[in-house]
C-alpha cells in the first residue's frame, strides 16, 4: 500500500481547536484520532490510537475595512488618491461609518459623492442605488452604484452601515461649534517624533477651509503606547477612549487611547470626537 500524508495549516489547526472550546492565547490540550474507512464512506470506519496534543491558540483577527469619501461634493473632488478623508468605523461594529462634515453644492457637476475602498483604486466602490441603499461594485467595475446626492451646501452627518446596504445623510448643525486654531496628538506613541516621553509636546495636525474641523497628521510612525487628541497645546480640551485604531471622545477627562506602533493617516473630527488611525502598509 502507498503511504498517505496529510497535513494541517497552522490556520486550520487554530481554527480547529477555536471550534473545540479552547480559549484565545491560553493553553489547552486536543486529543487527535485518524479515522479511516475502505470503499464507501458509510463503510465501517477504523480509527487510530489517540494522541494528546498541546495547542495555545491565537485570536484570528478579521481586517478592518477603509471607506473614504470621493466626489465633489468633497474636498478631494473625482480624485480617488488625493488625501481622501476616511470615514470614521464604530470601535464596536466593524460594518458601521460615520462622517460628519461639511459638502459643497455647486451646481456644476454631479453634486454628490461615493465611497471607495482603497484609495488609488476606482473598485470596489460605495454608492446609492436608491434613496437610503446602498450599492457595491465589483472589482472590475461592473455593478457600479450612482452617487450618494447632496441636496445642498452645508454639514451633515453621515451614516453607512455596510451589513445591511443602508445609508443616511442628514444635516448637522455646526454654528454653535468653536473653531479650534490647532490640535495636537500627545502620548508616549509619540515620543520618538515628539520627545522624552511623549506627554510634553504636540504632533501637531492640520485642517482645510473647507473643512475646519476635521484635523489630519499623515504618514506618522507610532510607537506602542498612548495618545490623547488635545486643543491649543493644553488641556482644556481633550479626546481619547479606550478603543485602539478608532474611536469616540467626549472631552470629558477622556482615558488615553491605546496605540499599536505603525504608520498611520490620523484622523480626528472635533465635531463629535471621533478619531481613526488609518494603517498604512
Amino acid at each position: 500500500f502507498g503511504e498517505i500524508v496529510a497535513s494541517l495549516t497552522v490556520e486550520q489547526l487554530n481554527g480547529a481547536a477555536i471550534a473545540a472550546g479552547l480559549e484565545p492565547e491560553t493553553p489547552g490540550s486536543l486529543n487527535v484520532r485518524i479515522q479511516a474507512s475502505i470503499g464507501l464512506e458509510e463503510s465501517d470506519a477504523m480509527y487510530s490510537n489517540t494522541i494528546r496534543i498541546n495547542v495555545t491558540p491565537y485570536q484570528a483577527f478579521i481586517p478592518l475595512a477603509e471607506l473614504f469619501l470621493v466626489g465633489d461634493t468633497t474636498d478631494h473632488d473625482w480624485n480617488n488618491d488625493n488625501g481622501n478623508a476616511p470615514l470614521f468605523r464604530d470601535p464596536a461594529n466593524q460594518f458601521m461609518y460615520y462622517y460628519t462634515g461639511y459638502f459643497n453644492v455647486d451646481g456644476s457637476g454631479d453634486d454628490g459623492f461615493k465611497l471607495l475602498t482603497t484609495l488609488g483604486s476606482w473598485h470596489p466602490q460605495y454608492g446609492s442605488v436608491g434613496e437610503g441603499l446602498l450599492g457595491v461594485s465589483n472589482a472590475d467595475g461592473s455593478n457600479e452604484a450612482g452617487a450618494i446626492a447632496v441636496p445642498s451646501s452645508g454639514y451633515y452627518t453621515l451614516t453607512v452601515d455596510t451589513e445591511n446596504m443602508t445609508y443616511s445623510l442628514v444635516p448637522f448643525d455646526a454654528s454653535a461649534a468653536p473653531n479650534y486654531s490647532t490640535i495636537g496628538l500627545i502620548g508616549s506613541a509619540t515620543a520618538s517624533l515628539t520627545g522624552g516621553d511623549g506627554w510634553a509636546a504636540d504632533l501637531n495636525m492640520t485642517n482645510t477651509s473647507n473643512n475646519p474641523h476635521l484635523w489630519r497628521a499623515s504618514d506618522v510612525v507610532l510607537s506602542d503606547g498612548e495618545a490623547k487628541f488635545r486643543e491649543g497645546d493644553a488641556w482644556t480640551n481633550s479626546w481619547g477612549n479606550t478603543t485602539a485604531l478608532s474611536g469616540q471622545g467626549n472631552n470629558n477627562n477622556d482615558p488615553n487611547v491605546p496605540v499599536f506602533g505603525g504608520t498611520y493617516d490620523i484622523w480626528f473630527n472635533d465635531l463629535d470626537g471621533r478619531y481613526i488611525f488609518v494603517p498604512i502598509n
